[in-house]
């Protein structure tokens, strides 16, 4: 059976999210070893969020936990995980600044 689905055309919003996983996933082993080091052994400070929208960048990660938990965290210590061919999953890690900011990113 065949699925009927629906195309238009990108517009820079659209390209600018492309680009921004493409990136992502390139860099995933990287970005997963800096968290690991960066977080200087307290893997406490490490978060794992489920359930994101699928389209959500490392800016819209951020935007949420502020607006929700305040607390502030840097982009680049917002890493998605990717599933087997390569499509953004709805997990992602965050490394706090601290633990009372994990806790506090959990209790919301």
């Amino acid at each position: 059976r065949w699925k009927l689905f629906s195309c238009r055309a990108l517009d820079a919003h659209d390209i600018s999210l492309f680009v921004e996983q493409a990136e992502r996933f390139h860099n995933l082993s990287a970005d997963l070893r800096r968290l690991a080091v960066d977080s200087q052994g307290e893997v406490d400070r490490v978060v794992t969020l489920t359930g994101l929208p699928r389209t959500y960048g490392r800016i819209e990660v951020g935007e949420v936990l502020k607006e929700h938990a305040d607390v502030e965290v840097d982009p680049r210590d917002i890493v998605f995980r990717f599933q087997r061919k390569g499509h953004q999953s709805d997990t992602v890690y965050v490394l706090c600044k601290s633990v009372k900011d994990s806790v506090r990113v959990m209790e919301k």
